[in-house]
């Protein structure tokens, strides 16, 4: 995260910022002056900004060519704004619909369908920038295409009515879009993002679809115990919170024993370096007997357990599908991943996962199935 100060404030209706090269141009409307006013939030334009997008600092005019100044800043600052600036492919202006951007893959089924994902209340439809759909969804939220993310929200900073996020030069940037609002929103501050690799933590909202949709279909999935969100990976596996607590997801049956085992969460960070995602083996179920997983279509499935201790107790145990048990050990806050190659799930679409303890409780934090 690039963090910067709110020299960009803007007033939360003011017109969508623009990214040339690494240059941001942003616009204020004249909102202080009420003898400009056409209705409740229509205003006058003030002069342009012009800022460095890697640190948020505006820059003096100097700093710029003029002719740069002069293409690119031109501002009409005697028209009166209308209110709301959105795409011209939204239909409502108050209340458009969900965003449908295209087609995706299914990450469960593989199948084909419209590419949807959550988006709560906010004015605008979204803006589609080719790999990122940006969007507000009460908070300034995102999704991207490239691995079919579902909902991102960005927690704390407000995004403008207007759509503020700005994904150009490497960078995500939500300027300061804060300014006449009387939303509580804990933190009035521009940022920048910059894309972290896939170790590090970051969640979703995926969308819900319906048991009945998805039964016998399923040929990929992963189960992240205890997980605060959903998430998926670039080689196309959408592993999915159990129990599905923070957010709309897909309808996967799985059931486990006892039906309330005790769940652990400790964030990512927390992790030394092991095998598999250090997000899947920060979080797990203690004292499991086994697990469950409805729905898949009949075949031949690669399986993988995620395993990690969330504290210095001894976890020993056996573990694996029926007849496939085998003797591991969990390590302190270090994942270790457990693999079976050809497990066969028949007509009823069943994949179960056995635990018995060794030597304390029984602990698990991921299952992922990759139908071959």
């Amino acid at each position: 995260m690039l963090w910067f100060d709110d020299a960009l404030g803007n007033f939360k209706r003011a017109p969508q910022p623009r990214v040339i090269d690494s240059w941001m141009i942003t616009t204020d409307k004249d909102w202080l002056d009420a003898s400009n006013r056409k209705g409740k939030v229509d205003y006058r334009l003030r002069p342009a900004v012009f800022s460095d997008v890697y640190t948020g600092r505006v820059l003096d005019a100097y700093e710029l060519p003029q002719s740069f100044r002069e293409q690119h800043g031109k501002v009409d600052e005697v028209s009166i704004q209308p209110a709301q600036y959105r795409p011209p492919s939204q239909t409502h202006d108050w209340s458009p619909g969900q965003p449908q951007p295209g087609q995706r893959t299914n990450l469960l089924t593989g199948e084909s369908e419209p590419r949807r994902f959550p988006k709560s209340y906010g004015c605008d439809g979204g803006f589609d920038y080719g790999g990122l759909y940006t969007f507000r969804s009460a908070v300034a939220s995102f999704y991207d295409k490239s691995v079919e993310s579902g909902t991102v929200s960005i927690s704390g900073p407000r995004s403008g009515c207007t759509n503020s996020m700005i994904p150009a030069a490497g960078v995500l940037s939500v300027p300061y879009f804060y300014e006449g609002c009387t939303c509580s929103y804990p933190l009035p501050v521009a940022l920048a993002l910059v894309s972290m690799p896939e170790e590090f933590e970051q969640w979703a909202m995926w969308g819900e679809q319906p048991v009945e949709q998805l039964q016998g279909k399923i040929e990929r999935v992963g189960i992240n115990l205890g997980a605060p969100g959903d998430r998926s990976t670039r080689d196309g596996l959408l592993w999915l919170e159990h129990p599905a607590t923070a957010a709309p997801s897909p309808r996967v049956e799985v059931r486990t024993k006892p039906a309330e085992p005790t769940y652990f969460y400790r964030h990512s960070l927390w992790m030394q370096p092991g095998e598999g995602w250090p997000w899947v083996a920060a979080s797990g179920a203690l004292g499991l007997q086994s697990i469950e997983v409805s729905g898949l279509r009949p075949g031949r499935y690669r399986l993988k357990l995620h395993l990690a201790s969330p504290d210095e107790q001894a976890h020993e145990m056996r573990i694996g599908p029926a007849g496939q048990m085998r003797e591991v050990k969990a390590l302190h806050r270090r994942s270790g991943v457990q693999a079976w190659e050809a497990v066969e799930v028949g007509a009823d679409g069943l994949m179960r996962v056995e635990l018995e303890s060794l030597r304390g409780p029984t602990v698990l934090c991921g299952l992922e199935l990759w139908r071959s």
